[in-house]
């Protein structure tokens, strides 16, 4: 009795170990704008959203974005819903195109573009605009950079 119920015990826990649902998040910063009013900088990030763990996410689910410099989004794609409060942005994925589906090669794109506190003494650059952490649903997702575009650039 005791050997069945340990294997049950293991089982549920591996399955249960199994089933969770990982993200890799590259980001990208496009246009950028600096200085354009006091103290403020406007850039472009773009974040392309993988499911690299076992179970699939669907909508609606709420992306987390952090840095301290952020202020405001002045506008998104493919996000709804938005809030800001001083170093965090979130939102919700709505749409049904936008479930993510685990270990495949479908991505899913969000945009915004940010306002960041911007002081001389800072040297503000496109990676400036970089979220230091992006979780989903509460779940933390590995960040990795892809292209930023140098000021002026667009």
């Amino acid at each position: 009795m005791k050997t069945w119920m340990a294997t049950l015990l293991a089982a549920l826990f591996v399955t249960r170990a199994s089933t969770e649902f990982a993200c890799d998040v590259t980001v990208n910063t496009e246009s950028t704008w600096f200085g354009s009013v006091a103290d403020v900088s406007v850039g472009a990030v773009e974040l392309l959203v993988q499911n690299v763990g076992t179970t699939d996410v669907t909508v609606p689910y709420e992306v987390l974005l952090e840095n301290p410099l952020y202020q405001t989004v002045n506008t998104a794609w493919n996000v709804q819903d938005l809030r800001t409060e001083p170093g965090i942005v979130t939102g919700v994925c709505k749409e049904p195109w936008q479930d993510l589906y685990a270990q495949s090669d479908n991505m899913v794109e969000l945009g915004y573009v940010l306002q960041i506190t911007d002081t001389a003494e800072q040297n503000t650059t496109a990676d400036s605009f970089l979220p230091t952490f992006v979780s989903i649903n509460g779940t933390e997702c590995t960040v990795s950079l892809g292209n930023t575009t140098a000021p002026g650039e667009y």
